[in-house]
């Protein structure tokens, strides 16, 4: 961990992770065979408490050894390893009242920490953006983002979704949130979904998408 000076709200630190993790199966109902090897690295930059960068990547003997792993396979092997990917990474601003960044990653909305029906941190990575702005005891949040592109037959798929939650800090919590994927042949990201208080229903039934 590297500190430039002593004063927390005046300092650059830098936070660094690096690893490996070795996995062995003999069988059974593994997807990986004879084990497998990675080696990871977190990169965490925070500057006066506000201005914060992140990067984890992380190379493979085996693209199933790993959750929500989405890293291509290649042909050709380097040291051993096949395949890489970076899991998150992003920039952005954390304020008191707005936070705001740009990067891969992944969402996870609702009550639950790790088991949500609608939107999940256990799901894989995809490129997004995301922004949030605190008033008092209300919250307003929003992100889009990109899925993939299906190779068959050309279907561009996006999410979005938005909210609004009240917290009393005491002991109650209400809130509504939409999450909507929308995809279509050759279909680029919809700058109607970019209204943050437009309705899924009011942008598709009322044709206002730029198909």
């Amino acid at each position: 961990r590297i500190i430039s000076s002593e004063s927390v709200e005046d300092n650059l630190q830098c936070n660094i992770w690096l690893g490996t993790l070795l996995q062995y199966s003999d069988g059974g109902n593994a997807k990986f065979q004879n084990g497998s090897t990675t080696l990871y690295g977190y990169f965490h930059f925070n500057y006066k408490n506000h201005f914060r960068a992140w990067l984890y990547p992380r190379i493979t003997t085996n693209q199933y050894s790993l959750p929500h792993y989405t890293g291509k396979p290649r042909p050709n092997r380097r040291a051993g390893f096949n395949t890489g990917e970076t899991d998150m990474a992003g920039i952005g601003y954390f304020g008191d009242w707005i936070q705001f960044w740009f990067g891969r990653g992944r969402q996870n909305w609702g009550a639950m920490a790790l088991d949500n029906l609608a939107i999940s941190e256990k799901s894989a990575a995809y490129d997004h953006g995301s922004m949030q702005l605190k008033f008092n005891k209300l919250r307003v949040r929003y992100f889009h983002g990109y899925l993939e592109t299906l190779e068959d037959n050309n279907y561009h798929r996006y999410i979005t979704g938005r909210g609004i939650e009240y917290n009393n800090k005491r002991n109650l919590v209400i809130g509504a949130h939409e999450i909507v994927i929308y995809s279509g042949k050759n279909r680029p990201m919809d700058i109607a979904y970019f209204n943050q208080i437009a309705a899924h229903l009011e942008v598709e039934l009322n044709h206002r998408d730029n198909r």
